[in-house]
């Protein structure tokens, strides 16, 4: 366990040093790369992580999830063990933040939440 816990602490020292500037250019080219695949285009589903400061920038994934007319599920985490998917409708909220201040969606319910059994 503490492995892990020097290699986060590594990692995230490592992504503070990526400007913000880069996180976004990186997240538009991945963006453009992964809307060109045939399994972007199969699925009407999809599940994203909503990105942190120092991360790569998931907003234009997202954008363009909504743009191509997808269901767009972020995660939630739930109690200490536990992480969902809820379907957003907007990637302007509502959002309040959970553990380790990540931004999840505010209003989950049984209608929102992600179920893999209703397909991919």
């Amino acid at each position: 366990m503490e492995e892990k816990k020097e290699l986060r602490k590594k990692m995230k020292a490592l992504l503070k040093t990526v400007s913000a500037e880069t996180n976004r250019a990186e997240g538009e080219a991945a963006a453009a790369r992964l809307c060109k695949t045939e399994d972007w285009q199969a699925y009407d589903r999809v599940l994203l992580y909503v990105s942190m400061a120092h991360e790569f920038d998931t907003a234009p994934l997202i954008d363009a999830a909504f743009a191509a007319g997808k269901a767009v599920y972020v995660p939630r985490t739930e109690g200490e063990t536990v992480m969902r998917f809820y379907r957003i409708r907007s990637a302007d909220g509502p959002w309040t933040t959970g553990a380790y201040d990540i931004r999840e969606p505010r209003d989950c319910t049984g209608e929102t939440v992600f179920r893999p059994e209703d397909g991919p």
